[in-house]
């Protein structure tokens, strides 16, 4: 069931989080505001909504049992992988919720983006309404059900998987790929993650070299050393204060965006196991059809079962006949059958790699463009670093020039 394309009309804000409470437990909810743009009239002026991460799980379940086709966006990781910052094994940490709700920005985002999935009533309901589970409604044998989150259509996927026969070589490169993806950006954040902190240990001995000049400092009290060695321990304190931020940012610009594209690998293995399925029923349909007209071949000869019958007599030509018209029409009906669903997996394959092609695309325009600003913040973090190291040549060599001046006076 569909409604108007939201891509344009409504914005869509994940703009905060509550806790949450009962006598047994307590949650997270994200809330969800959203308004028309520009007076449009078919979405209230401001609606609201609260989600637990089992709502948006709850509905992208939904969607990838409603679009096969569609490339469905990856959700948040559970549990904080290759991280930087500080963070506590409390799930309710500050900084881990703050990631999680710009993580679900970014789903929503791209969901409201997706030329079918932005005009689902489902997911329209999803960001405004109350009671969003009444929506999922799906049509089985042109009758709309409720839909339940079963949890076999993974399971299902899986044994037809190993059940094709004759895979498209189209979606196998897909599939080599998601495997590999994930090892490959596994591979960067793991020596992102051991670099980043080989540079944060560095800036902590810049924090022990600061409180060694300044006490050498106190030493030279009176001297000009004293003042060049107080400026020097200044110049390596403002390099230890820039870590901590760097790490953080470099968590948001570069270590959160290539996670999604971890995760992004477990989308295409569930769009390519909805294309096994439907390759697995067009292999199914095509089977009975020869098969069928295997038997009426074999019929035709007098082999087979209905052959031996014939032999001991038990068949007449009148029979025979009846059988023979029987089975042709079994085989034309199953040829048909066949037809029908090799039509419905050519539009089906035609949809799927359509959404690929642009994964495609939008994977050159993320990852390029998380690796520019992760180049970006490089630079600026080592132009403050460079400042800081010639702050300290400047010092000293004015320290150098003043004390040759006044031993050049003093002669």
């Amino acid at each position: 069931m569909e409604g108007d394309q939201l891509d344009g009309k409504v914005l869509i804000e994940v703009t905060g989080y509550e806790k949450r409470r009962d006598r047994e437990s307590e949650w997270v909810c994200f809330r969800i505001l959203t308004r028309g743009i520009d007076g449009y009239e078919e979405w209230p002026k401001e609606a609201e909504s609260f989600r637990r991460f089992s709502d948006f799980e709850t509905l992208r379940q939904y969607l990838s049992a409603v679009y096969p086709t569609a490339l469905i966006p990856p959700l948040p990781e559970k549990t904080m992988n290759f991280k930087l910052s500080t963070l506590t094994a409390d799930k309710f940490d500050p900084v881990f919720l703050e990631k999680r709700r710009v993580a679900f920005q970014k789903f929503i985002r791209r969901l409201q983006e997706h030329p079918s999935i932005g005009k689902s009533l489902a997911f329209q309901s999803f960001l405004k309404d109350e009671e969003f589970h009444t929506s999922l409604i799906v049509v089985v044998d042109g009758k709309a059900e409720k839909w339940s989150p079963a949890g076999i259509e993974g399971v299902v996927a899986k044994k037809f998987a190993s059940k094709v026969q004759e895979p498209d070589r189209r979606f196998l490169v897909y599939k080599h790929y998601a495997a590999e993806l994930q090892t490959n950006v596994t591979g960067v954040l793991n020596y992102h993650h051991s670099f980043a902190l080989a540079s944060h240990a560095l800036h902590r001995g810049y924090n022990q070299f600061a409180e060694a000049a300044i006490n050498y400092a106190e030493l030279e009290t009176g001297n000009p050393l004293g003042v060049v060695l107080s400026d020097i321990s200044d110049s390596f304190d403002s390099l230890v204060e820039a870590s901590p931020e760097l790490l953080k940012r470099e968590e948001v610009v570069f270590a959160d965006p290539l996670k999604e594209y971890f995760l992004f690998a477990d989308s295409l293995k569930e769009l390519l196991e909805h294309q096994d399925m439907e390759q697995n029923k067009y292999e199914t349909k095509r089977l009975q059809a020869q098969n069928k007209a295997r038997e009426l071949e074999k019929f035709g000869k007098g082999e087979g079962i209905s052959g031996f019958f014939k032999s001991l007599g038990t068949l007449n030509k009148e029979d025979d006949s009846v059988k023979r018209e029987e089975l042709a029409k079994k085989v034309e009906h199953l040829k048909e059958i066949s037809e029908d669903q090799e039509k419905k997996t050519s539009v089906f394959n035609a949809a799927a790699l359509n959404e690929l092609k642009k994964f495609d695309k939008r994977k050159l325009t993320d990852i390029r463009a998380i690796f520019l600003q992760y180049a970006k913040l490089q630079q600026a973090h080592y132009k403050k670093s460079l400042a800081a190291w010639m702050s300290i040549k400047e010092r000293c060599n004015s320290q150098i020039l003043a004390t040759e001046t006044q031993a050049k006076d003093e002669n």
